[in-house]
């Protein structure tokens, strides 16, 4: 087990970082144009914007409807009222609020807008749009190329074979065009679907996908449910495809699939006669087999195939719009590029695995900033921040197997570029087997206008973390959890790695599956040394312990005293009833 300060897994995801980066950098500099000349462009726009009066609205000046996504709701509530406002320099104020390096020359983001609209503009075009690019422009504009592409297709033999038949007339031509857009840097639930219409590509819902001719008319005659068998069709092809892009989608795809899958037979359901699939549509020949098997998920699955169909169509729709409305909420209103090479910030991370009473292990992270980094020196102290951690667990092959996120807002002081917030514990869900995880902290300013602006960033590896035994049978320990008592407080996580000899420092950690011996009572032994980074043993005590249970949570205070340099405390437990032994370390460098 290891802890490393980089996101580099193993040689294969070495190559996949080292590969995404050559893109990265690639499309970065087929967007990039004349440095010169992009100056120029920055000084003509600045000019334009300062030129703006009060009867100039989004919808007549081409800028401001390209700015119009970055705009916070204040600002363009001004832009758009009645009343008689200089627009220009407004806008001009707010722009300078956006720079992040104010010391520099030039306004770095607006070089970014600049250089975003007019790969919208090229990329993106719409004539009959204000801004002169379509939906997807506006996401451009906003948050920049995205993390992944995808398009949602419609050639799947298994589809084909169900959609292009006889009674109801569909083309290949009746799919409509698409693009799914997915930004895992920006939030875990950033992603958009656009699909075109005449006037370019909209944002769009997931029922946007499915033929005009299948998104109605679902009777309970022949016909209809031809089309809500179609239509069901179409609906497992595109939640298959969206499930491995976000798991919003995924129990849209189990709950069609399973329906679709309780009625389809070996041999292809139009081998059928009419009278055949009428009946397997309608659901009676899967209801009676239910009630004459007892098979519950069958009969759990036996609405017909109009009320089925018109139901998910109303979910997908009901839901589509929740995501919508939280991801307004939620996401933020831009993000920038030029974050990314923004100063590292410096996290303290440590970690300990526990066994739930279920024989699970649960991991818990502790971490806080190192004094005096939440503050950069392009950023002045005090100011209110936003911390957001993102947290994802893989498997042992590396692929992902759950993720998780939250924010904390931190009010810091002004004139004190110390100030750090407590130390904070982030608690893994209860798991078995090798996993990995991966931790990053991302810091943002909040601006008067709400605007996240982030200043820094910081990413935490945590590689093969294998589960504690839960048998019951072999004697286990936890990871030991350093603890602090400052100023005889409450015990508190301390995940940093420098300690202060007068500090109060101790290690808490437990004992599991224990032997009773003959009189009912656990016996084991503790015994913690404390060796310099020369391997030299300076201190050693040894305690005895009596107990009646078979799990033991010790806390033990650490002397220091006579300490210095790199040291490393080992603590070993021996369960003297069975003889077996186990042990745990962990590293501290001595400061004075």
């Amino acid at each position: 087990m290891r802890v490393q300060f980089h996101m580099v897994v193993c040689a294969t995801y070495r190559w996949l970082l080292v590969m995404v980066s050559l893109l990265w950098c690639a499309h970065v500099y087929a967007q990039t144009v004349d440095l010169e000349q992009l100056a120029r462009k920055a000084s003509a726009y600045e000019a334009h914007l300062a030129q703006i009066g009060p009867d100039v609205g989004l919808a007549e000046d081409r800028h401001l409807a390209q700015l119009e996504p970055l705009l916070p709701q204040s600002i363009r509530q001004r832009i758009t009222g009645s009343q008689s406002i200089a627009v220009g320099p407004m806008l001009a104020a707010w722009w300078r609020r956006q720079d992040p390096l104010p010391a520099s020359p030039a306004n770095e983001r607006m070089l970014e807008h600049l250089r975003r609209v007019a790969y919208a503009e090229e990329h993106f075009a719409c004539s009959a749009c204000a801004s002169g690019f379509d939906a997807r422009g506006d996401v451009y504009v906003r948050y920049g190329a995205p993390e992944r592409t995808t398009e949602i297709t419609f050639d799947d033999p298994q589809l084909i074979d169900a959609v292009f038949q006889p009674g109801v007339a569909i083309s290949p031509g009746d799919f409509p065009d698409n693009v799914f857009w997915r930004y895992l840097y920006v939030d875990r639930d950033a992603y958009f679907l656009f699909v075109r219409d005449r006037n370019g590509y909209r944002q769009a819902q997931t029922s946007d996908l499915l033929p005009t001719t299948l998104r109605s008319g679902f009777q309970p005659g022949g016909r209809g449910l031809v089309k809500s068998q179609m239509a069901l069709a179409v609906m497992r092809a595109v939640y298959r495809q969206l499930a491995l892009e976000h798991p919003h989608f995924g129990a849209r795809y189990n709950d069609v699939d399973l329906w679709l899958s309780a009625r389809e037979s070996t041999g292809r359901l139009q081998s059928r006669d009419l009278t055949d699939n009428i009946r397997v549509l309608t659901g009676a020949d899967l209801i009676s087999g239910a009630e004459r098997s007892g098979d519950a998920e069958a009969s759990a699955t036996g609405r017909s195939a109009h009320e089925f169909v018109q139901a998910m169509l109303s979910n997908a729709r009901t839901e589509d719009q929740q995501i919508a409305y939280q991801q307004e909420i939620l996401l933020p209103k831009v993000f920038s590029d030029i974050d990314r090479t923004l100063p590292e910030l410096q996290v303290a991370a440590r970690h300990a695995r526990f066994l739930d009473h279920n024989g699970e292990t649960r991991t818990e992270v502790y971490w806080g900033f190192e004094p005096g980094t939440m503050h950069p020196a392009s950023d002045t102290p005090g100011g209110e921040y936003l911390l957001h951690l993102h947290a994802r667990q893989l498997n042992a092959d590396y692929t992902l197997r759950r993720d998780s996120s939250g924010a904390i807002r931190i009010q810091a002081a002004q004139n004190v570029p110390d100030s750090v917030i407590p130390p904070q514990t982030l608690v893994m869900m209860a798991d078995s087997g090798v996993r990995h995880v991966s931790l990053q902290w991302d810091q943002y300013r909040i601006a008067e206008d709400g605007v996240r602006s982030r200043i820094q960033a910081a990413t935490v590896w945590i590689d093969s973390l294998q589960a504690l035994d839960g048998s019951g049978f072999a004697l286990e320990m936890s990871d030991l959890k350093p603890v602090s008592r400052m100023g005889g407080a409450a015990m508190s996580p301390y995940p940093y790695m420098e300690v202060a000899p007068d500090m109060e420092l101790g290690l808490y950690f437990e004992v599991y599956h224990l032997i009773y011996d003959r009189s009912g009572e656990t016996r084991y032994t503790i015994t913690y040394e404390i060796t310099s980074s020369r391997g030299r043993r300076a201190s050693s005590v040894t305690s005895s312990y009596r107990g009646s249970s078979r799990t033991a949570r010790e806390d033990i205070t650490l002397d220091l005293s006579e300490q210095a340099g790199n040291i490393r405390v080992k603590v070993t437990v021996q369960d003297d009833v069975s003889g077996a032994s186990v042990d745990r370390a962990m590293d501290f460098t001595l400061i004075r």
